[in-house]
């Protein structure tokens, strides 16, 4: 039904809703007994279109941000070209927005954690944190440190 789903969401105007259960309902017959389909409300997942995936990816980087400025006292900042990377990188349409949190828990995460170790290792308190994206195109992370008395 994810394919035939997909195809009804390709142009640029939404159909209704009552048209893309119209059109999944036979191949939902074909896994599902007719009783038990009658009982059931059919939602068909709709595709998150890119603007909104950039919003989702904003709202989990500032939730990120501010469990750093809480834990740590550290401030934050995203590049506006990273949150474009972040949201390019989610296009899987199976995943939706569950594949943000799975980039920032495997990748962007463990980047900064890394970072500000290696400057706490050798003695220095970061102040901030700024997440940029390098002309290699891969994310960057710049540790600013607080001057000593």
């Amino acid at each position: 039904a994810t394919d035939e789903i997909m195809k009804a969401y390709e142009g640029d105007t939404a159909p209704p809703v009552g048209d893309v259960v119209a059109q999944i309902r036979p191949i939902l017959s074909k896994w599902f007994k007719p009783a038990l389909l009658a009982r059931m409300n059919i939602v068909p997942y709709r595709p998150i279109d890119p603007e909104t995936m950039k919003l989702i990816a904003r709202l989990k980087l500032n939730r990120l941000a501010k469990r750093i400025r809480i834990s740590h006292n550290i401030e934050t900042t995203f590049q506006e070209e990273l949150i474009d990377d972040l949201a390019a990188r989610c296009t899987e349409s199976e995943t939706g927005a569950r594949n943000v949190d799975h980039i920032l828990r495997s990748t962007l995460t463990p980047l900064i954690a890394r970072r500000l170790l290696e400057h706490m290792a050798v003695g220095e308190e970061p102040a901030g944190v700024e997440v940029t994206i390098a002309p290699s195109g891969e994310w960057r992370v710049d540790v600013d440190i607080v001057e000593p008395a």
